[in-house]
């Protein structure tokens, strides 16, 4: 909702525009490295997940779209953990770190297309 020369965040119904998005890939990979215990022997220290969106800002009233980026990408790295549900920890912490750069990055382009 506008408030002045603001921005504020609230709920569906008291909303001006409404920001609406979709996952359109998910990728995630595993980097190897030599482990130099044995030759060609590797191992997975570190791993990447990529991630693109297509996301509008529709007006509520009537559907008009404000803004539209069909193709918001980000990446982020998070290393392995010594157990399973350590590198599931650091996956979950690497995508908060990525949704919350993906969404400053929307914040800029919007600002910079109204």
């Amino acid at each position: 909702m506008l408030q002045g020369d603001a921005l504020r965040l609230t709920d569906r119904d008291g909303a001006d525009a409404v920001v609406e998005g979709r996952l359109v890939a998910l990728r995630p990979a595993a980097l190897a490295f030599p482990t130099g215990l044995e030759p060609g022997e590797i191992t997975v220290g570190e791993y990447r997940v990529s991630v693109a969106l297509d996301v509008r800002v529709v007006r509520r009233d009537d559907g008009a779209v404000l803004f539209h980026e069909p193709k918001l990408q980000g990446v982020e790295e998070y290393l392995a953990g010594s157990e399973p549900i350590a590198t599931a920890d650091r996956r979950r912490e690497a995508l908060g770190r990525l949704a919350a750069r993906m969404m400053a990055d929307l914040h800029d382009l919007m600002l910079q297309g109204f």
